[in-house]
């Protein structure tokens, strides 16, 4: 927990404590780890593995709200009254995480070190946010790939990035058969590589930065 900003901040004792009554959990790929309208109880920290937020719209198209890996926080909403979750939590792969409860998260807070590194973290997700809104803005579906695999490339947690074509097209907004498309027109120009169903190596990033049609 040393490479994570809250913790690095948290005094040695106060860590220990806050960790002693959090609850270690595993989850299989494809589980839940929360239902869409579940209470908000408790801050999770992914140890491992990857989850993804997702909701329907009205036509029941799966709608991917955002992927987070390990190191990362689910919390934002935890500092609200009665909060409920607005999407469903599932995993990616299979995933190691902490559930910290509420009670103990607010005790924490308490600490002006760690009121500052939760500011820090929020401004941080503002700003993934806004990179996420402005890709996703682009008509242009290569455009938009493209922004979505940079992206996902400068937080990946391994060599690859691991996603299927569903989840790709989920993230996107975009027809599977199109997201298909147009990773064989960037795999055929040298941008990218693809090992296997649902993995994808980035060869040329600033190409793949600078993509306005293909």
């Amino acid at each position: 927990m040393q490479e994570n900003l809250f913790f690095d901040n948290l005094p040695v004792k106060e860590r220990t404590v806050l960790m002693r009554n959090a609850i270690f959990k595993k989850a299989r790929k494809n589980s839940y780890l929360f239902r869409e309208g579940d209470q908000v109880d408790s801050v999770i920290y992914i140890l491992e593995g990857d989850i993804k937020l997702r909701s329907y719209d009205a036509n029941g198209n799966e709608r991917i709200v955002g992927i987070f890996s390990k190191h990362e926080f689910l919390w934002e909403s935890m500092l609200l009254d009665n909060s409920t979750y607005p999407y469903s939590g599932v995993a990616l792969t299979s995933v190691r995480y902490y559930k910290i409860l509420r009670e103990d998260f607010e005790k924490a807070l308490k600490n002006r070190s760690i009121s500052k590194s939760i500011i820090v973290l929020l401004s941080r997700k503002l700003h993934d946010a806004n990179n996420r809104n402005m890709y996703l803005a682009a008509e242009n579906p290569a455009v938009r790939l493209a922004g979505f695999l940079k992206y996902s490339e400068e937080r990946k947690t391994n060599e690859y990035i691991e996603l299927s074509l569903d989840d790709i097209a989920a993230s996107v907004n975009l027809r599977m058969e199109t997201v298909s498309r147009k990773l064989r027109e960037m795999e055929k120009s040298g941008i990218i590589k693809r090992m296997g169903k649902c993995k994808i190596k980035i060869l040329d990033l600033n190409r793949l930065s600078t993509i306005d049609n293909l």
